[in-house]
């Protein structure tokens, strides 16, 4: 669908949702007799009605891919070669699925499915087909990678779980709902299992509506925006974390990955990616709705009118960004006095609600190195020992454990670093100078073309030299 024939079918499909949304209260009306003793604030005595964004909700599946076969890890402006001798596996179990739920403010939840593999390799896994990291990432584990009907209830319960504040719940049960959320999702099958969402919406107040059919990529918050930012942003935690670990093999040293392990450390760098999103990213979250028209005049006279969608949410103009996102958000937030005030009454709607509306109205018709390389390897490993043993514990420790750090050896010189400025002063400097500055900054021995040592930094570190199959140990002298 283009986005002129998105336009032309929008104004039909927003009559009927926000009838609904009304219909359960998520449009709320200012009360007939309002002064200050409501909690609630309605300051523009024009304003009749709001559309509560915080209970309105956007579901979607994000597939992943970590492809490893190109051998490069593409950032911006940059380009790095990536050694996978240790991660050939990713080959297998690479593909899966980010489900992430938002809103306007930010993420509630991202369930991570991964794909089981082999009956072999799911016996081994059992004790990762069910667990959670900081409370908004949980993994799940399927035959394809993708979700299913079995995941699907789960993520309803775990929605419900997670909304009972939001919905006014005090019951454990939820069944003493409030007010009612909307939770927006395309038309993929296993989403539209009527029973179940007739289920959640007459005892929980959640309520499942469809999306325009083949308009995801323009109406979609997650799809057109949200989705893309914290894809970006695992992935730069991926090229992070697999530069540290070719940093690790640069050294002649291997980890032990395992694919229980390379799932724990997904976790951990998707938990950290949505934590980097809601804190440096934040303003996607307010403009990824308007395409959808969740700001629009209420009336339905902006519906038809392509000047309000956008197509791009990054503003090069950042107090210009701020301005227009604080004033989206101020439309269809309900504001609400601290004290002194009592919240309005609310009764369970108990509505009459079907899968079939939903579905029905989201059908709109539409028209060289290897020998300097190893001398390296002995004397920076020397060097670095005690930083090399610690990424080594780090990485053992539990990673979905938020008290735990991640391994990093960013900050260490690796023997590719050395053999990049060597190359550097050769073809630009003067090696005599580059020998200065082995010795003096990087304190490393310097060696001739056979790899003896011809002079020792002046720094005191115990070299072992062969000769004739004997070792022999020297210290240079402070």
């Amino acid at each position: 669908m283009s986005f002129d024939d998105y336009i032309r079918v929008r104004p039909r499909y927003l009559r009927k949702e926000r009838k609904f949304r009304r219909d359960i209260g998520v449009i709320v009306k200012k009360p007939r007799r309002y002064d200050w003793h409501h909690v609630e604030i309605w300051e523009d005595d024009e304003v009749e009605e709001i559309w509560d964004a915080e209970r309105e909700w956007n579901l979607d599946e994000v597939p992943f891919t970590f492809d490893m076969d190109s051998k490069q890890i593409v950032a911006v402006g940059e380009r790095a070669s990536v050694l996978k001798k240790n991660i050939k596996f990713i080959g297998k179990y690479r593909q899966g699925t980010l489900v992430l739920i938002s809103n306007y403010k930010g993420i509630l939840l991202v369930i991570i499915i991964f794909k089981k593999g082999g009956k072999g390799v799911a016996k081994k896994l059992e004790t990762l087909m069910r667990g959670t990291i900081g409370g908004k990432v949980v993994w799940e584990c399927s035959e394809s990678g993708n979700m299913t009907g079995r995941i699907w209830k789960k993520t309803m319960n775990l929605i419900k779980n997670m909304t009972k504040v939001l919905r006014g719940c005090k019951n454990e049960n939820s069944l003493d709902w409030k007010k009612a959320i909307v939770l927006n999702f395309d038309n993929y099958i296993i989403h539209l299992e009527r029973n179940l969402a007739d289920e959640y919406a007459k005892l929980y107040g959640i309520f499942g509506r469809c999306l325009i059919r083949n308009a995801s990529h323009i109406q979609q918050p997650i799809d057109q925006h949200i989705g893309i930012f914290l894809k970006n942003k695992i992935k730069e935690k991926l090229e992070g974390w697999i530069c540290n670990n070719n940093r690790l093999n640069s050294f002649g040293q291997t980890l032990d990955i395992d694919t229980q392990k390379w799932r724990e450390i997904t976790a951990r760098l998707v938990l950290e990616g949505v934590r980097e999103v809601e804190s440096e990213d934040s303003h996607v979250f307010p403009l990824s709705w308007v395409n959808y028209g969740l700001y629009l005049k209420l009336d339905g006279s902006q519906d038809g009118d392509i000047d309000t969608l956008h197509k791009d949410s990054t503003a090069r103009d950042e107090s210009l960004r701020q301005e227009r996102t604080a004033n989206l958000i101020e439309k269809v937030t309900i504001r609400k006095r601290n004290t002194g005030t009592v919240d309005r009454v609310y009764t369970p709607l108990h509505a009459n609600y079907t899968m079939l509306d939903a579905d029905a109205n989201s059908h709109v018709i539409t028209h060289k190195q290897a020998h300097n390389l190893d001398h390296l390897q002995y004397d920076l490993s020397k060097q670095n020992k005690n930083a090399l043993n610690g990424f080594r514990m780090d990485f053992e420790q539990d990673l979905t454990i938020l008290s735990n750090i991640l391994p990093d050896l960013s900050r260490i010189i690796s023997p590719y670093d050395v053999l990049t400025l060597k190359s550097i002063y050769k073809i630009y400097g003067d090696e005599k100078q580059l020998d200065l500055f082995l010795l003096k900054e990087l304190h490393i021995p310097t060696r001739d073309r056979n790899g003896r040592i011809t002079a020792f930094p002046s720094k005191g570190i115990t070299y072992v030299f062969k000769k004739k199959n004997k070792c022999y140990p020297h210290r240079h002298k402070q």
